[in-house]
C-alpha cells in the first residue's frame, strides 16, 4: 500500500509535568516565544523548524503559565491526513531542548 501525505502535515503535542499539568502546543511560526525558550533555542544548532515545533510551543506554554517543567513528559501526534493519529518522533532540535529539561518522550498519549 503506497501513501501520499498532503503537505503540511501538522502535529499536535500534549506535555505533562510531573504535577500532572497538561500543555497543548502545536506546529505554528506563529506562536510567541518567552525569553527563556529563545534563550535555550539559541544554545542548539538550529534546523528548519527551529522554534516552530509542536513540542516547542508545548513546553513553552507551560514556561509562560509558570509550570515547573524538567522532569515533565512529552507525547507528539500527526494531525490530518493518512498519518492522523499516529506518534511523531521529535526532530533534533526538539529532542535536545527536552533532554537539556530531563523532559521525558512518550511512546503514546498521556
Amino acid at each position: 500500500m503506497r501513501y501520499h501525505a498532503v503537505l503540511p502535515i501538522n502535529t499536535v503535542a500534549v506535555f505533562r509535568t510531573k504535577n500532572g499539568e497538561y500543555y497543548v502546543g502545536y506546529n505554528s511560526s506563529k506562536v510567541q516565544l518567552s525569553s527563556q525558550m529563545k534563550s535555550l533555542l539559541d544554545s542548539v544548532i538550529p534546523n528548519k523548524y527551529n522554534g516552530k515545533c509542536a513540542e516547542i510551543n508545548a513546553i513553552n506554554s507551560a514556561i509562560e503559565a509558570g509550570a515547573d517543567i524538567e522532569g515533565g513528559s512529552i507525547s507528539t501526534a500527526y494531525v490530518g491526513g493518512v498519518l492522523h493519529g499516529l506518534q511523531h518522533n521529535p526532530c533534533g532540535v526538539c529532542t535536545e531542548i527536552m533532554w537539556m529539561l530531563d523532559i521525558i518522550l512518550n511512546g503514546g498519549w498521556l
